[in-house]
């Protein structure tokens, strides 16, 4: 029976990779505690019907017993200005997902436009940093210089890309969805 060595062992240990926050403050970016946290999410969910017209012909290894049905959803958030719950109701289940995924579209427009304020100092900071690389190339001739000046940009830019696609993401919760 193999056993690990230690030495095995050492290398193969759990490490929890550094958030996205840890990777600005090592790069010299402050960033605050409330700053951390994500400031908006929204709640669904869904009601559907079962009936049993237009099931799909069963096959050896699937019976298909009713078809679910959707019939009205209900919304919550807490991004101000749909901070109020509603409910819609259609019997037209197709255009009924069409309008909730519609509904989420305007939450999570609100709410990317909220946390991108929230943000503000970081990209400030960020593009600082940015235009800083940029002077620094241009007052060198060194080539060794000019690549570190570069691969320090493109990391701020990278870092820049990955706060913006943090502050465009909703967190969405099904309440019962499985």
């Amino acid at each position: 029976e193999w056993k690990p060595t230690p030495e095995y062992s050492k290398l193969r240990r759990f490490r929890t990779m550094p958030t996205l926050f840890d990777q600005l403050v090592k790069w010299g970016i402050p960033v605050e505690k409330e700053q951390r946290i994500c400031g908006t999410f929204a709640v669904f969910d869904f009601e559907s019907l079962q009936k049993k017209e237009n099931l799909p012909n069963s096959t050896t290894s699937t019976s298909y017993v009713n078809r679910q049905v959707a019939f009205c959803y209900s919304i919550n958030s807490t991004v101000p200005g749909h901070d109020k719950p509603f409910c819609v109701r259609d019997e037209d289940s197709e255009w009924l997902i069409q309008k909730f995924v519609e509904d989420l579209l305007n939450i999570s427009e609100a709410a990317s436009a909220l946390e991108r304020r929230r943000m503000r100092s970081i990209f400030e900071r960020l593009d600082e940093k940015i235009v800083e690389c940029d002077i620094m190339e241009e007052e060198t001739d060194d080539e060794a210089l000019l690549a570190y000046y570069d691969l320090q940009r493109k990391s701020y830019e990278r870092l820049r890309g990955r706060l913006e696609h943090r502050c465009d993401q909703l967190v969405v919760y099904s309440y019962n969805g499985s």
